[in-house]
């Protein structure tokens, strides 16, 4: 499943590569930030003005060590009205007496 801000286009880099790097185009410094603090050890940001339609290209290094593990979601919280009280019925008079005399 693709994430709205990634999306992926796998392939080989021309050349091995010591250290990775994240490519982006003027504009998306943001992104390619983003990018950069989801990996283990980060990578080097570059500016390429010759990416036209992409967003950033990840070139990864022989110093790539992974993805950092998502951050587990903010649980929800329920926002509806507390219980009513409950319901506790009367006790009725014994059958045959008069309920208006009281004692």
């Amino acid at each position: 499943m693709c994430s709205p801000l990634f999306s992926s286009r796998a392939g080989n880099a021309p050349t091995v590569t010591a250290s990775t790097t994240i490519r982006y185009p003027p504009g998306l410094d943001s992104k390619a930030r983003t990018l950069q603090s989801s990996l283990v050890n980060g990578a080097t940001l570059r500016v390429d003005s010759t990416l036209r339609g992409n967003d950033v290209v990840l070139v990864l290094g022989n110093d790539f060590q992974g993805v950092k593990a998502a951050a587990p979601a903010a649980p929800t919280t329920a926002t509806t009205a507390p219980a009513p009280p409950p319901i506790i019925p009367t006790a009725l008079p014994p059958k045959g007496s008069d309920p208006s005399v009281t004692c």
